[in-house]
């Protein structure tokens, strides 16, 4: 059985008719729900997620500019390759 959360790149018939080949039964969670259905999303995942941003934001808070330098970097990175 593999769970799928509904997006679009799982709906080809090549991959159902893959899954049916190999009798893998395919199970598609209502939309907006699998953060809520997945218990990875709700336990593990969730708990990764806080500690790295609160990790994130600590960091970000003892170097002040490191901030402007990365938003600096990040925009003229895009301007460069919108140009190209």
């Amino acid at each position: 059985m593999i769970e799928l959360d509904g997006h679009d790149s799982h709906c080809y018939v090549e991959f159902i008719e893959k899954a049916m080949a190999e009798n893998i039964i395919l199970m598609e969670l209502p939309s907006h729900t699998s953060h809520w259905l997945q218990p990875l999303d709700r336990s593990v995942f969730y708990s990764l997620k806080t500690s790295y941003n609160e990790a994130c934001q600590e960091f970000l808070n003892s170097w002040p500019s490191l901030s402007s330098k990365f938003l600096w970097i990040v925009r003229t990175s895009l301007g460069e390759s919108c140009d190209s």
